[in-house]
């Protein structure tokens, strides 16, 4: 009987396919004129047991991270998407088929110089379940002499822009620093001894960063780094023992909360594995697995990349970072097919059968069928795939419906039949 009782949660609806209400899924059933006590019983049970295929989808879905780079010149660019509505849409709908809970963000001066729409563009992250980093990824800030400039943009583009918004949805939930020191000049030409030295001088500008948030306030708000797979490695870096590359691993976990190790160059996942092995021991936060997904040199097919990624994220550990998204719709099949689970050209009632029952879905990065597939299906719910447009319509609101639902219950017979 408890069962029963979610059914206040639901809506059962005449002459619609499905509806949602509360974060529940309808499983709708026709009503005729006069339906027994019995019958209406088993459609609340109905509507209970796919409100548990929600819950357990929700418990499968795989958290995933990617980098938004500015990129003026690639139409998936953030400097193209933020702050067009449309784009901005297909972006979340491709988010959320993909499986993406932390964005890492490049938007160069847009939190200082157009803060109104950053803000706008966080916030619809944040209803998404979208986690909102702010990327800083100049190299020579990884140098003593680059830790003031450093500094100076945490406190503008991260403290003074969170400070300006009222709504906490509105607001950064940290920063995400790719400062990448063996890209310079000094890394190629110094020697072993040298690197170590940019490595101690690395984890000084996360200490720098991490200070600079917490004089402004935000001591918790989260702090990631991305790194390279091999910057363990004694071979490359001049550390003086194993025990001095441990305390600089230990050292740089008293300022990140996490770490996105960049396991590129290579299509074999025991190699990446491998590589990643001694940080997720080692490193006290969080150990994102980053990937590229870049055909060609990595990855001969695309199937080949979303192999790689089930592969590695079926062998634990805290979740994958993809680089990058505007990367990812170069190569990934188009988000017109999004919610299309059966193929057929059109985002209906049949797909959502098909991610009721559990799958195979179809035009779906992501084995399984989860809570993310859900709510692609029904923001794209009424859309064509075939014809280019790809509108949709959207689910019907339960709320017009509930008005429905009054007047057929007051007009039902319940009497045993």
């Amino acid at each position: 009987m408890e069962d029963v009782l979610l059914w206040g949660r639901a809506i059962v609806a005449s002459e619609i396919s499905l509806s949602c209400y509360d974060g529940l899924i309808l499983h709708v059933c026709q009503i005729p004129p006069i339906m027994t006590r019995r019958k209406l019983l088993r459609s609340f049970v109905s509507a209970a047991g796919v409100a548990c295929i929600l819950l357990q989808a929700s418990a499968r879905a795989a958290e995933r991270g990617a980098w938004f780079w500015y990129q003026s010149s690639d139409p998936n660019g953030a400097s193209n998407v933020v702050g067009n509505a449309t784009k901005e849409d297909k972006a979340l709908i491709f988010f959320q088929q993909w499986g993406i809970k932390r964005l890492y963000g490049s938007y160069t001066a847009l939190p200082t110089t157009d803060p109104t729409t950053v803000a706008a563009w966080n916030k619809k992250l944040s209803l998404a379940g979208i986690q909102s980093y702010v990327v800083m990824s100049e190299p020579t800030h990884a140098l003593p002499s680059g830790y003031a400039n450093l500094q100076n943009l945490v406190s503008t583009r991260f403290v003074n822009f969170n400070n300006s918004r009222s709504d906490p949805l509105e607001r950064f939930v940290g920063i995400e620093l790719d400062l990448e020191p063996h890209t310079l000049p000094q890394w190629t030409s110094g020697n072993n001894a040298d690197r170590r030295t940019m490595l101690l001088d690395l984890g000084g500008a996360f200490a720098a960063t991490r200070q600079q948030m917490t004089s402004g306030g935000y001591g918790s708000a989260l702090l990631s780094a991305a790194l390279p797979v091999w910057f363990d490695s004694s071979s490359s870096i001049g550390w003086n023992s194993s025990a001095d590359r441990d305390q600089w691993f230990t050292d740089i976990g008293t300022s990140l909360d996490a770490v996105s190790l960049m396991a590129y160059e290579t299509s074999s996942v025991s190699s990446i594995m491998n590589s990643v092995a001694y940080e997720q021991i080692q490193f006290t936060g969080d150990v994102h697995i980053a990937l590229r997904s870049k055909l060609g040199d990595e990855w001969a097919t695309f199937g080949d990349f979303t192999g790689a990624i089930a592969t590695v994220e079926s062998q634990g550990g805290a979740g994958i970072d993809i680089e990058n998204y505007y990367r990812l719709r170069q190569t990934a099949p188009s988000p017109l097919s999004a919610g299309d689970y059966n193929n057929d050209g059109a985002v209906d009632a049949a797909d959502y059968i098909v991610w009721r029952n559990g799958g195979p879905l179809q035009n779906d990065p992501i084995p399984g069928a989860t809570a993310d597939d859900y709510a692609v299906w029904r923001a794209r719910f009424g859309a064509n795939t075939t014809s280019g447009s790809g509108a949709a319509r959207g689910v019907p609101e339960p709320s017009a419906w509930s008005f429905v639902l009054l007047a057929l219950l007051k007009r039902m017979n319940w009497r045993r039949r």
